[in-house]
């Protein structure tokens, strides 16, 4: 049996974070969102690395406000009933696709990135969307206790099948 919980673990990355806004960064907005709502039972999103990029008290400060927890295997991830899919300096590449297929419910914060199979996807199909913003992520917490979920439907798709092929797999994990 999963957790009910929308959880998600990585490092800080992002464009953002080479410049002045780094804590406006989809991910630290991500992690600071889920600090401020301090609800781990529903909301576990925690970075499980932090990059310095070339500022050592950057790092030091982003450990400092409290966002950093243990770090989590994939396979971990599959545990838990909700997932999210935020993108750092690209695309979360083999991420999205490995979280879709798990049968968890997958919430994608929207992004300009995009994979080769990403024109295979609809959201409120396959996915949850979530603005590139977060501000409507609180709203979609508050559906997941009326159960908003269906894993069994969201992970049997045809495109499931499609992009499931051995040969297909073989690229996937390369």
């Amino acid at each position: 049996r999963r957790h009910p919980t929308l959880f998600w673990r990585g490092a800080n990355t992002g464009l953002e974070m080479y410049g002045p806004d780094w804590k406006q960064t989809p991910r630290l907005r991500l992690v600071s969102l889920a600090k401020e709502l301090n609800q781990p039972k529903r909301f576990d999103a925690q970075l499980s690395k932090v990059l310095d990029y070339g500022d050592p008290q950057r790092a030091a400060e982003i450990k400092a406000l409290g966002l950093v927890g243990d770090h989590v295997s994939m396979i971990d991830f599959f545990d838990h009933r909700y997932q999210i899919d935020i993108d750092g300096e690209c695309c979360a590449w083999i991420s999205l696709f490995l979280k879709l297929y798990s049968g968890s419910t997958v919430l994608k914060v929207q992004s300009d990135w995009q994979q080769w199979y990403y024109d295979r996807l609809r959201a409120w199909d396959n996915y949850i969307p979530v603005k590139k913003d977060l501000s409507d992520l609180p709203a979609l917490l508050e559906l997941e206790e009326s159960g908003f979920d269906a894993p069994e439907r969201w992970s049997t798709g045809s495109w499931a099948s499609e992009l499931s092929s051995p040969d297909r797999l073989v690229l996937i994990s390369r």
